[in-house]
This record gives structure tokens, sequence and C-alpha cells, in this order.
């Protein structure tokens, strides 16, 4: 007789997910008990265990888990307000335990033909060893390592239940390539997926943790007609990992709730011990979990920038490129043309933060080639009150851009040439100088983008007023980072000592007598 083993730790009754309340103390609590908190209390300040490429996913699967138990429960954000904690734990559980088979909300799920936690059942309905490849659960972190960031197999590798979950959401979500028949996330960048991840761009005020869920979690919800309409996603699926899946053909995205919890590929945990979990199970499928992409995979997500097809066709999801998000591209996602910034920023940007400063924060990781990654991108900008009008009024800002980005460039000529007169002794260009006349724009790229947003904003306003004082200012700035880029540079040039001293004059006459040209009252 075959011995009965019950599914491990489950989401609704384990006070698995640690928290840190303001006061600086912490605590633990379910899913349904965590989302109550967020709903109800303003105690949470944040999660001291999610992994920095963990977190994205992380607050998407909240707001949408908040969406969806508010829409079941027929109650609004404001109304939810008035609940008490314990009350609205307890309808919480119990909408999402009627939203799964018994076992559904557990990590440990012995039965393969019943679904775990974002495990759907085995389509064959037989052990996981089957047919899947065992692996440890490692293979749910997205490792940062030194070697084009690959990512690491470590063997032995344990994770306790709160970690598992966190990397479930990652792995499931984050289109994390993983050999021959990966497949993508029904968020993700491109139909292939390659060289994108999932882009979350959110905007949330600072030290509000609770206020910035629920304005999140109320724009879900005021926009599920909307996206029903225009999106198409008038099903009522939403916990993918419950519907039996054969990895041969997709679900409709015409299936899906608004508030689907995204999900890509078969996995099935191996059961704990002594509470920890070591294996993982996972099989290829060369078809995607969701086979409808319309319009570049948008879905209706709160968190994804958008970009104009180069076909010109329609809008799409802006992934997380290798190149990250560089002040030219927060400024194309906020202000500029053929993007458009994150619903949940348009949304803060418009009405949400009051006279409160706001902050935008850019996430996501970007893929080099099958189980490698070029790298995790975090960035956070900080947007004033007096940012606001320019999201329904670009204009001001984007002539204010075109003027600061024309001394900028006109600032990386100079630096160039006097990185050459250094090198040969005069500007003029060599063969095979390029590289390191680039070196000296790149230095300045990277001191303008420290201080290019805050500045194109406090620019922008003033003038808006009428003012033109800023347009000296921002030459002097960038005159003196100009000359910050270009000493960097110079350490690090190959020079001869006989000519050092002379090629330096020069390389700094020619510089100062550039920057000159680039404004008035400039030295």
């Amino acid at each position: 007789m075959t011995e009965h083993v019950e599914a491990t730790h489950d989401l609704l009754t384990t006070e698995m997910f640690k928290v840190n309340l303001k006061g600086g103390q912490s605590s633990r609590f379910t899913l349904p008990g965590l989302l109550a908190q967020l709903l109800v209390s303003d105690a949470i300040s944040g999660f001291p265990n999610l992994a920095a490429q963990e977190r994205s996913h992380w607050w998407r699967f909240l707001v949408r888990c908040g969406a969806k138990a508010l829409h079941e429960l027929e109650l609004t954000v404001d109304e939810a307000l008035k609940e008490s904690v314990t009350g609205l734990e307890r309808r919480i559980g119990e909408v999402f335990a009627a939203q799964v088979a018994p076992g559904g909300w557990c990590l440990g799920q012995p039965d393969p033909t019943a679904p775990g936690f974002m495990q759907p059942p085995t389509p064959d309905g037989q052990p996981p060893s089957e047919a899947y490849k065992e692996r440890t659960v490692a293979t749910l972190t997205s490792a940062i390592g030194s070697k084009n960031h690959d990512r690491k197999y470590a063997k032995g590798r344990v994770r306790n239940p709160e970690q598992v979950v966190y990397g479930l959401l990652a792995y499931q979500g984050g289109v994390i390539q993983d050999g021959r028949g990966y497949y993508k996330t029904p968020l993700s960048a491109s139909r292939s997926g390659a060289g994108s991840g999932v882009p979350f761009m959110w905007a949330r005020l600072t030290e509000d943790v609770p206020n910035s869920f629920r304005a999140d979690v109320n724009l879900l919800a005021m926009s599920r007609g909307d996206i029903q309409q225009k999106r198409r996603l008038s099903g009522d699926v939403w916990a993918l990992w419950a519907e039996p899946w054969d990895g041969v053909i997709g679900l409709p995205a015409s299936e899906l709730d608004v508030a689907f919890i995204p999900m890509a590929r078969m996995v099935r945990l191996g059961q704990p011990s002594e509470g920890l979990y070591e294996r993982v199970w996972v099989r290829g499928s060369d078809t995607d979990r969701v086979n409808d992409h319309t319009e570049g995979g948008h879905l209706g997500d709160l968190f994804t920038p958008i970009v104009v097809d180069p076909s010109g066709r329609h809008l799409k999801v802006r992934g997380t490129l290798g190149g990250g998000y560089g002040y030219r591209e927060v400024v194309r996602l906020l202000f500029g043309e053929g993007a458009e910034c994150s619903p949940s920023v348009r949304a803060w940007m418009r009405e949400g933060a009051g006279d409160r400063a706001l902050k935008v924060v850019f996430e996501g990781t970007a893929f080099a080639g099958q189980g490698k990654t070029a790298g995790y991108h975090h960035r956070e900008v900080i947007l004033p009150p007096e940012a606001r009008p320019f999201l329904d009024d670009p204009q001001p800002l984007q002539e204010v851009d075109e003027q600061l980005m024309k001394t900028v460039s006109e600032s990386k000529k100079a630096v160039a040439g006097a990185t050459r007169t250094l090198l040969h002794g005069d500007a003029g260009k060599r063969k095979g100088d390029d590289g390191q006349a680039a070196l000296a724009g790149t230095a300045l790229d990277l001191l303008v983008d420290q201080r290019y947003v805050e500045s194109l904003v406090r620019f922008s306003d003033a003038y808006a007023r009428g003012e033109t004082e800023w347009v000296d200012e921002w030459v002097k700035v960038v005159s003196g980072l100009a000359r910050d880029a270009f000493g960097q540079t110079a350490q690090g040039l190959p020079k001869s000592t006989n000519t050092m001293f002379e090629r330096r004059v020069r390389a700094d006459a020619y510089l100062g007598s550039r920057l000159k040209k680039l404004g008035r009252g400039t030295e």
C-alpha cells in the first residue's frame, strides 16, 4: 500500500510571510492575513526576505490577489478599509480556497493529478520523475554571477517556504530562460522573449507601502471593464496553475480573468525535509501557457511600460533590454513620444500623490542567451509635484529636453576632441581611436545621468513660467561635468612621458575653448 503523504505549507493557513512593521518590529502572516493588513492597516513598511530580482513579481502577485479578492467580495478599496482585519482575512481566505482544488495553495503537493501553488498537475497524471527533469531549488533563483551573470545551479541548495514562494513567482513570471523548450510568461515583451525580460515600472509614495498597494489594487479594480473590452480578457480563469495543461495546447487569453496570475512553466516541487525544500522538477514545452499575445502581450498589466511597435501597427510591452534604464530611456517612458509609462505610474502622476514627491521604480532582468542573463536593472527616480503637468502636456518639457540634450551632445564632442588631443596632439580623428574617444563621452553620460531627470523637471517648470536663467545654469553644470569626465578618462589613457605635459595643456585648452561656445558666461 502506498503511504499517503499530505500536502505541505498552505499559503492560506501558514504564517510564512515576514514583514517589517513601522516602529522597527516584524511579524509573519498568511497570504490572506497579509492582504488584509495591506488593505486595512498602515502598519507594514516592507518585505525583508525578498531578493532584489523577486520584488517586482511579488508586488504584481499581491496586487492581482488583492484586486481578485475584492472583486469576488464585491467590495471597493474604500469599503474594505472599513472592515476589521480579522474579518477581511477570513473572507479573503474563503475566496481563494474556492478558486482552486484542495491543496492547490500548498507548496508541497505530492499528488501529481492535483495542483500545487504555481504548479499545474502533471499532464499524464504520473509523478514528475517520469517525464520532468530533477534540479535543485536554486533553479528558481535568477542568480547574478560574475561570468556574464550566469545562473548558478548550486548543489545542495535549500529554501524555506517563504523563499520558495518568491522564487516560484519569479521563475513562473520572469521569463528566466532555461535551456531547450523554455517558454515565456504572458507579460513578456516579445513573442520570442529573447533579449528581454518582464519589465516593471511602478510608482509609489516614499515609505508608504500600504497606500501604494491600495492605490494599485484600486486602479486594477477600476480598470476591469476597460481591460475586458480593450484586451478581450473576459473569462474567469485566475489561478492558471489550477488549470490542466498538456504542454501542447495553450490557454486563450480570452478565458483569463483581468487579474490573472501570470504563469509560464510546468513545475513540481519535491517534498520538503525538515521544513526545507531542496528539489524541483521542471518540464519544457514549445507552447506558451497563454497562446494569445495580441498587441505585444500587454494584457492589461498595470506595471508594463509600452512602446510603439517598429512596424507601427500597435503598442507593445517595452522589455528590460541589456542597456537597462538610462536617463534617456527614463525620459522617453515618462514623457516621450512613441512610448507610454505604465498605468500605475500614470495614475499616480495624475492624481494620486497630491503635494508629495513620487518615487518611480524601474526594474527587470535582461537576457543574453539560453541560461544567461545580461543583468538585473534597477533604477529609482524621484518626481516632484512639478512634474505632473507635463504628463498630459509634455511639449514644454520636450522642448527643454531638446535644448538640454543639445548641450550634452556638444559637450561629448568637445570631450572626445580633447581626448584625441591628449592621444595625438590634435583633435583630428585617427583610425582606431574612436573607442578611446568614446570612453570620455560614456563617462560624461554617466555623470549627466545622475542629475538629468531632476534638472529636466526643474528647468521645464521654470520654462513654463517664462524664465530663461536655466539655460546658463545647465551649460555651467554640463561644462563642469565634461571637465570631470575628461579628467577621469585622461587617467586611464596611455601617454608618452615626454609629451604628456604638452598634450595635456593643449587638450585642456581645446576643451575650455569648445565649452565656452556652449553658452553665455561659461568658463
